[in-house]
């Protein structure tokens, strides 16, 4: 599976700007995105005479710098095909170009042109060519109670709170998906398969203690946007759970903390742990809305569990302050692994990553906390609301 992507990058330091090759994941570049036909009309049109005046190659998978020195007279050039356009998709294009080049204009850099193809690795389980959407063996009706072979709870057999035996409940859960026919790709990860997924937008989005408050449960995903213990707590009843998951719409992943100062031999577990918990109750008829929330870069490729296009849920509470350039870079590149159709951000989305998701072309909805929405309501502080979990020093998304 691939996806073409386009994009025009502008340095924003010398070491950014020397470093041509690595742009495109540079937190210290500033990108615009543009559509498939937004770059054919270029192509068609301005790009054409740039090849002709500046000796450039424009094309998927070749990459050519707009020198400096001669920006000036790009920016006229784009000015008059501006003046002529015929369509609003090349207009569109054209102000997205000229914006760029303005810019690179001010800071005394050069304008760099990339369109690439984006290769999934959602078709490569490990073992075979098979993939979870071949193989995947849903429980149905009296068959999807839950609970652990040989009969018991969960919760009986793993225990709960403090005594919780997490690396016990991790092989179970990976045993039980692998009992569902869930391929497991390069790096451990497993394949979630598409007809797993919600692909309706949901009216609300609320944390697991506060679903009570939902006036539309058919039309509300339940998230666990919440407290490392909370979220454990959880996994220790996921299938009593399971009764009150299909009252709702559809539910988020987990949510355990992959944080970015940790070992991320530890963030990958936890990440692992998340998805294996969510595809329990996604194999006994509950829809699921993947977590879009990774740890550290080289925890990006847990995306690609994912098919492309996905609708993905984000808790925007986790986004620490102190960290936005990096939290930035992070949502940027996170945006090329996942290639996401929409995210669904639960809590108060800042408006540095709110340009960021524009300047990506990326869609989003943003679903106000509760104790935001109790205060905007009613003037109150909203006490009656909030998630329980606090923005953590060096978290990520």
């Amino acid at each position: 599976m691939c996806k073409c992507c386009y994009y025009v990058h502008v340095p924003l330091t010398p070491e950014a700007a020397e470093d041509w090759e690595n742009l495109y994941r540079s937190p210290d570049s500033r990108t615009t995105v543009f559509t498939e036909a937004e770059f054919t009309a270029l192509q068609d049109g301005v790009f054409r005479e740039f090849s002709d005046r500046y000796h450039l190659l424009i094309d998927v998978d070749e990459e050519a710098g707009l020198e400096y020195e001669d920006l000036d007279d790009a920016i006229g050039v784009t000015e008059e095909y501006l003046a002529k356009s015929r369509s609003e998709v090349e207009r569109s294009a054209l102000r997205k170009l000229l914006d760029a080049m303005r810019f690179a204009k001010k800071t005394g850099y050069y304008v760099d042109i990339d369109a690439f193809t984006l290769f999934g690795l959602d078709a490569k389980p490990v073992g075979g060519v098979k993939t979870s959407d071949e193989t995947w063996r849903p429980e149905t009706g009296a068959a999807s109670a839950g609970g652990v072979p040989g009969g018991g709870s969960i919760r009986s057999r793993f225990g709960s709170g403090p005594s919780l035996d997490v690396k016990g409940l991790a092989a179970f859960l990976e045993e039980d998906a692998r009992a569902h026919g869930i391929q497991f790709m390069e790096g451990g990860w497993p394949q979630f398969p598409k007809g797993m997924l919600l692909d309706e937008e949901p009216a609300d989005m609320l944390p697991w203690r506060q679903r009570h408050a939902a006036a539309d449960p058919a039309r509300t995903v339940v998230c666990h946007f919440d407290s490392d213990e909370e979220n454990y707590r959880r996994m220790a009843h996921l299938d009593e759970d399971l009764p009150e998951y299909r009252r709702f719409m559809g539910m988020a992943g987990f949510d355990l903390s992959p944080r970015i100062q940790w070992d991320e031999k530890l963030q990958r577990f936890n990440i692992l742990l998340s998805m294996l918990a969510t595809l329990y109750v996604g194999n006994r008829g509950v829809k699921v809305m993947p977590n879009f929330r990774t740890g550290d870069s080289g925890t990006f490729e847990s995306l690609n569990a994912y098919p492309h296009d996905a609708l993905f849920a984000v808790g925007a509470l986790g986004c620490a302050d102190g960290h936005v350039e990096l939290n930035d870079f992070y949502l940027r590149m996170k945006s090329l692994v996942a290639l996401p159709k929409k995210l669904f951000y639960y809590g108060t989305l800042r408006d540095e990553y709110r340009k960021t998701l524009d300047d990506v072309c990326l869609d989003y909805k943003v679903f106000p906390d509760l104790r935001s929405r109790t205060f905007h309501r009613d003037g109150s502080d909203g006490a009656a609301g909030g998630t329980g979990k606090e923005a953590d020093e060096g978290e990520s998304a």
